[in-house]
């Protein structure tokens, strides 16, 4: 269980995520917390909705629908990815949950059941937050790239504060004994993944795979290649005495006798600490040519 977040954790935690944070008028004291006589929290998941709609926010965050006063989440989140904080109390977004799907959820089970209500309900609004994605939900409304991103890294932030894992993130088609269907629909795409269906499951391996990197992190990144390291004036120098020796036997001139000392054992190397990645082959590989060549032109002297 979990105290919920005060405004300015969230708007710490979404930023630091990456998320373009909008504040709706009166948000941070916003809730139905006196209205219900119900204190928001202890939270311990986070539940996702779309609108079913388009231009939704002001029903989201303030103004409700018939026989359901706002704010209905705490999040809402429109196609552009900004997202506008609605609440920091009770929102009413959730209704009741099954006992035995909102317990997957609390224990961050590795499965979660078809809602049963025979298993008995639980307040969702207690104890979620809740975000509601601006989408007409009617499996041909596609939800946009960045806003499919933002909505990882919304329920990312949430989980990273409270220190859950990615099966605390739940769809309210997961909880609801109402036979809810949300949230659905065509992704357009998401890091070098092209166009999906919304699904719960892939929705929480992307938190999954967002959760396992820092919160600056982005989908699109590509792994820089590593870097050899410097080299130390010894190696530079060892280098270009292999490669003047190459040269002269090549031009068929003598070149004074040297055995090949590793550079990892020269002093200055030591000092340093440094890793040259795949010199020691190389010079291995130059000083058999040398040898190679050495052995050519003696045998070249005794025919001469």
């Amino acid at each position: 269980m979990a105290t919920p977040m005060t405004p300015d954790q969230w708007l710490k935690a979404l930023r630091a995520e990456g998320v373009k944070v909008e504040e709706y008028p009166g948000w941070r004291t916003r809730g139905r917390d006196a209205a219900t006589g119900k204190t928001f929290g202890p939270v311990r998941m986070f539940l996702n909705h779309h609108t079913a709609g388009r231009n939704a926010r002001d029903v989201v965050a303030k103004n409700g629908v018939s026989g359901l006063p706002g704010p209905l989440a705490h999040v809402y989140l429109a196609r552009s990815g900004v997202a506008t904080m609605c609440s920091a109390g009770r929102a009413n977004h959730a209704g009741l949950m099954a006992s035995n799907a909102y317990a997957s959820f609390r224990d961050e089970a590795a499965s979660h059941p078809t809602p049963s209500k025979a298993s008995g309900t639980v307040d969702g609004n207690d104890v979620s937050y809740g975000i509601e994605t601006e989408n007409r939900g009617d499996e041909e409304d596609v939800y946009p790239r960045i806003q499919y991103d933002a909505w990882v890294r919304i329920n990312a932030a949430v989980c990273r504060f409270h220190g859950w894992g990615h099966d605390s993130v739940g769809c309210h088609k997961e909880t609801s004994i109402e036979g809810k269907v949300d949230p659905r629909g065509p992704v357009e795409g998401y890091g070098s993944r092209g166009r999906f269906a919304f699904t719960p499951y892939q929705f929480r391996l992307d938190v999954q795979e967002r959760l396992a990197h820092p919160a600056s992190w982005n989908p699109n990144d590509e792994t820089e290649p590593e870097k050899e390291e410097d080299m130390t004036p010894a190696q530079e120098r060892l280098l270009a005495k292999v490669a003047a020796d190459v040269a002269a036997l090549k031009a068929g001139a003598a070149v004074a006798p040297w055995t090949y000392r590793n550079p990892a054992q020269d002093k200055e190397s030591r000092a340093a600490g440094h890793r040259i990645p795949d010199m020691h082959g190389r010079i291995e590989n130059l000083q058999t040519s040398i040898d190679a060549l050495t052995k050519a032109v003696a045998e070249l002297k005794k025919g001469a």
